[in-house]
């Protein structure tokens, strides 16, 4: 008898584990490993124009990324993707980036039609920004090597603009550049 109890017991927790999980309740999704970020998205301007300006120092990152890279041994980004470029932009403007990795692939995806893996790096200062020192911050942070290096991302995105100085006085602004590394 004890035993036909435990069983019911067991089945009915199973029951109700399965019915949250698939009617998609946060909290069971995170402890297995899925589901949606409890943060938010970061609210984004609709769009931030290109700004030459920029061009010369956009493309030493995607030079230095590419030679991390090949100095790896994992191929060179064979170009800059534009609607990736659109998206780094505009997370530049904001001085950050996603820390949900579910909310980073989403914005991506809408960007690209699709992603099945991302990552995001960004770096401000307030005055010029120095490629070397953003690569050596990059690359020791956390998973940074493993990204840069990692041969399933294949399209890049980079955007160069001002954004909100970070403790600095109401108007006053750094400059900030994003990189997004994306799997279609």
């Amino acid at each position: 008898m004890r035993r036909n109890a435990h069983k019911a017991a067991m089945a009915a927790i199973t029951l109700v584990f399965f019915t949250l999980t698939l009617s998609g309740c946060d909290l069971i999704m995170n402890i297995i490993g899925g589901g949606d970020s409890d943060q938010d998205p970061i609210t984004l301007p609709d769009s931030v124009a290109d700004e030459s300006t920029y061009d010369s120092a956009e493309n030493d990152f995607f030079v230095a990324i590419n030679k991390e890279r090949t100095d790896n041994s994992v191929a060179a980004f064979p170009s800059r993707d534009a609607s990736l470029e659109a998206l780094t932009r505009r997370y530049a403007r904001v001085g950050q980036c996603e820390t949900a990795p579910e909310n980073l692939k989403d914005r991506v995806a809408i960007a690209m039609g699709s992603c099945s893996d991302a990552a995001s790096f960004i770096f401000k200062a307030s005055g010029g920004i120095n490629v070397q020192t953003a690569m050596e911050g990059w690359l020791a942070g956390p998973g940074g090597t493993a990204s840069m290096r990692n041969a399933g991302f294949t399209k890049i995105g980079i955007g160069m603009t001002t954004c909100p100085a970070t403790g600095g006085a109401p108007g006053d602004t750094w400059l900030a550049v994003c990189v997004i590394l994306a799997k279609p």
